[in-house]
Order: structure tokens, then C-alpha cells, then sequence
């Protein structure tokens, strides 16, 4: 028996694939391929000088010598994570951070708050109006909302409702571009979002409308809203 203890990552996912019997559900578990699990379980098997699985098709089973392995390192990484576990719980386990777009905020979220607060009176809200996506790493926030496509690296996102998109316009406007159909709005001047997964362009391509110019950018869709009254205004 060797003395030198082998790399702590050949052990980890060695561990992951004995839990779960199979490389490929392992790699998934650990965002890596499934080649990079079979190569780091192999050098452990060449290190400690015996095999730590059977292979079959579609799944992997211990040997004995494997099964011994993971009995001790199932032990072993479990207090590891209860040792991680206690330094980083939630200093406030009774508070909902939620980030999300200040239109959300302002035009949804704000007046449905009241009913939540009564469903759930023991928790504390902390709403973060942002634009900018969070990490959830590195920022103290449990829940982000956004509106797109939900397209998000290295998070997991789920829908919560569908949205109507479609061009409105002042009539005053509408009568002096004589803006009538989709196919006129080339004539106008497009405001947006900066911000959001979907744009003008998306959008006419989507309905098969020409693609007119985007004379104003707004960071927020409050913004929008109120870019269109000033314009609407100045003109």
C-alpha cells in the first residue's frame, strides 16, 4: 500500500461515479466530459494498483476493492461538506433577495408583494431593481428575474409566464408617418431595451416586417416607456 495519498480530484470523481454508477452521470454532475472521468479514474486505478470498477455498456459497478474505496470517501467528503456547510450558512436564512428588471419591479412584482408577505409572513423581502445579471457566487441573492430567452450560463432558469410583444405608437404619430401596417414601421423611429433578449430587429424578422431604423436606446424598459412620451412630445 502506497503512503502518498492520490490526487484529491481523481478520489471526488471516482466518488461521483461510484454514487451514481455511471461515468456519464457523473461528468454531468460535475460539469466535465465523460472522457475526463474515465482518465481521472483510470491513474487512480494505476495508483493504487487495481481495478475500482467492472465496466458495462451503460453503467459502471464497484469491485470490491472499489466498493471498500467508497464507503471511506463517502464518509470522508461528507464531512467535508458539512464543514464547508457551516461556514457559509445563510446568516439570514429568513430573507428573500430577489434581483430583477425595475419595470418588473415597479409594473408586477411591487403590488403582488402584499399577498406574498401574507402567504409567507415569517420571511423578509429585499427587492434589488438591476438590469445587470447576477452571479450567483458572488452576489447575496437567492432568486434573479429577467425577461429573455433564459439562456443563462452555469444557472438554472424556468419560466414563469409568457409575454404579447407587439408595436404601439401615439395615433398622432401614426398619422403623420402613416403608419397602417407592420410593414410601415421602417418609417418610424424604434425605441428599446438594451437590455432584454428581444429587440426590434428579432421581432420584424419574426413577423417578416422590414427593418427600420433604432434612433433611441434606453437601459430599462421604464425608460422606454417614458422615452416614448417624450419623444411624442418634442415632435
Amino acid at each position: 500500500m502506497k503512503d502518498k495519498l492520490p490526487p484529491l480530484q481523481g478520489l471526488y470523481y471516482f466518488y461521483q461515479a461510484a454514487k451514481l454508477g455511471s461515468f456519464k452521470d457523473a461528468a454531468a454532475t460535475l460539469y466535465v466530459s465523460a472522457a475526463a472521468i474515465s482518465q481521472q479514474i483510470r491513474q487512480l486505478e494505476e495508483q493504487l494498483g487495481c481495478e475500482l470498477f467492472y465496466r458495462q455498456h451503460r453503467k459502471v459497478m464497484h469491485t470490491a476493492e472499489g466498493h471498500s474505496l467508497f464507503k471511506e470517501l463517502s464518509q470522508g467528503f461528507e464531512h467535508i461538506l458539512r464543514g464547508v456547510q457551516s461556514i457559509h450558512n445563510d446568516a439570514e436564512p429568513n430573507r428573500l433577495s430577489i434581483s430583477t428588471l425595475p419595470s418588473f419591479a415597479q409594473h408586477w412584482l411591487v403590488p403582488r408583494i402584499q399577498s406574498f408577505r401574507e402567504q409567507h409572513p415569517e420571511l423578509s423581502l429585499l427587492l434589488e431593481p438591476n438590469n445587470k445579471l447576477v452571479t450567483f457566487q458572488d452576489d447575496s441573492v437567492d432568486i434573479c428575474i429577467r425577461y429573455g430567452e433564459g439562456q443563462y450560463p452555469d444557472v438554472e432558469s424556468r419560466l414563469l409566464m409568457e409575454d404579447i410583444i407587439y408595436p404601439v405608437c401615439h395615433p398622432l404619430y401614426q398619422q403623420q408617418y402613416g403608419i397602417h401596417t407592420i410593414h410601415d414601421l421602417h418609417k418610424a423611429d424604434l425605441i428599446e431595451d438594451t437590455w432584454p433578449d428581444m429587440d426590434w430587429s428579432l421581432w420584424l424578422n419574426h413577423v417578416g416586417a422590414p427593418i427600420g431604423t433604432r434612433t433611441l436606446q434606453y437601459n430599462g424598459a421604464h425608460f422606454v416607456v417614458e422615452g416614448h412620451w417624450l419623444c411624442r412630445v418634442l415632435g
